[in-house]
């Protein structure tokens, strides 16, 4: 898994689910958004934030073809990645996130919310543009 993805192919979007995302749920699902471009490995991957997921395309992995279901522990270290029909998906923490339902406002509701953003330049293309 050594391919390089330029930030400018990336595209993010919301899902008609998401309206907004809080600067704390940012910040902690760009290292999420950051690990599953390296898993997928996606030349231009098209990711969907979701209000229970994450949904990266297309997963062009060598080593992950053919398979279906949770990837953690036997292929790589990160829980929560899933791959269906091929596409690469990442769901959410129950207890770590939450949607308002009148706003539809993405929020991040852990023990421990994180201060610092996980991948800084991934989260520079989530937060002002998603933002509130």
């Amino acid at each position: 898994m050594n391919q390089v993805v330029e930030l400018q192919s990336i595209n993010i979007q919301l899902d008609s689910s998401v309206a907004s995302i809080t600067r704390v749920a940012a910040m902690d699902i760009s290292g999420a958004i950051a690990n599953g471009i390296v898993i997928a490995q996606n030349a231009n991957p098209n990711i969907k934030i979701c209000k229970d997921r994450i949904e990266f395309g297309k997963c062009y992995a060598p080593e992950l073809q053919g398979l279906s279901g949770n990837l953690y522990p036997t292929m790589i270290p990160f829980p929560n990645y899933y791959l269906e029909f091929g596409n690469l998906i990442y769901y959410f923490d129950k207890r770590a996130y939450k949607l308002s339902i009148w706003n539809k406002s993405l929020d991040y509701k852990g023990v421990f919310p994180p201060t610092t953003p996980d991948n800084p330049a991934i989260f520079d293309m989530i937060y002002p543009r998603f933002a509130k």
